[in-house]
């Protein structure tokens, strides 16, 4: 019995290897392919920054929407009320158009004409 070790050599060589038989001496080198990168994980500050700016601007939306209606928390007008009438009653027939609410106006400007026949 004799305490020899055979040897067996594959016949079939791996696609991935490259063989250099220069001076009698096989070598093995690996072709490295290059994987493809993986995407980065998009960090928590990220996320979080991009909801700040989130609500930062719905917030001015919002501030922007609401700046033009007013609003009282006790229904109460503060103001001068003046008490304007008339010496005579009568009918009103014409309304001068011309004429606005708050308006200065000057002694002797129709506002209103009355109905004569009452």
């Amino acid at each position: 019995m004799s305490h020899a070790i055979d040897t067996v050599e594959e016949t079939r060589k791996p696609s991935l290897l490259e063989v250099d038989g220069s001076e009698g001496i096989t070598t093995h080198s690996f072709k490295i392919r290059p994987s493809k990168p993986q995407p980065k994980a998009v960090p928590r500050w990220a996320y979080a920054s991009i909801a700040v700016a989130l609500v930062a601007a719905s917030m001015s939306l919002w501030w922007l929407h609401a700046r033009h209606f007013e609003t009282t928390d006790d229904a109460q007008v503060d103001g001068h009320i003046n008490v304007v009438s008339s010496r005579i009653s009568g009918t009103v027939l014409y309304v001068n158009p011309r004429i606005e609410n708050n308006q200065y106006v000057e002694s002797g400007t129709l506002l209103v004409e009355l109905d004569p026949s009452d």
